[in-house]
């Protein structure tokens, strides 16, 4: 009895480990998780409140690129809607929210290490849209 327990117990655990994300919130956790890096290590960042908070600018890529696989676009054309994505990643504008003050403040300081591993990300969740991924 005790030996099914035990398979009963490790089908569930494998199971649960299958469980599939949508590519913006694999990219938006990958950007998140990877650019805690940069982040004084005094400070604490809300890992999950900060996936949500980009959630919306990732879904919104993602169905761009849907619509315009349905709209008959080519693989060249979604390319150059890509290398847009990582080229314009300079310009964009963060906020940040500092020890639950309800204000959001302008992230100037943001490195180009970041603004580049957000316009990577941005541009492969605008690719997975495009071709269904």
């Amino acid at each position: 009895m005790m030996r099914y327990g035990v398979v009963v117990v490790a089908v569930a655990a494998v199971l649960t480990g299958c469980a599939t994300r949508t590519s913006p919130e694999i990219h938006a956790r990958h950007y998140v998780l990877q650019g805690m890096e940069s982040h004084d290590a005094n400070l604490r960042v809300d890992k999950a409140g900060s996936i949500a908070a980009f959630m919306p600018a990732f879904t919104s890529v993602y169905n761009q690129g849907k619509a315009d696989k349905a709209q008959g676009r080519d693989a060249a054309w979604a390319e150059r809607q890509a290398k847009a994505y990582r080229e314009n990643a300079c310009g964009i504008q963060t906020t940040s929210e500092f020890a639950n003050h309800r204000g959001q403040f302008s992230d100037d300081n943001t490195s180009p290490r970041e603004k580049r591993m957000l316009g990577d990300d941005l541009a492969q969740t605008y690719l997975d849209g495009f071709y269904g991924r």
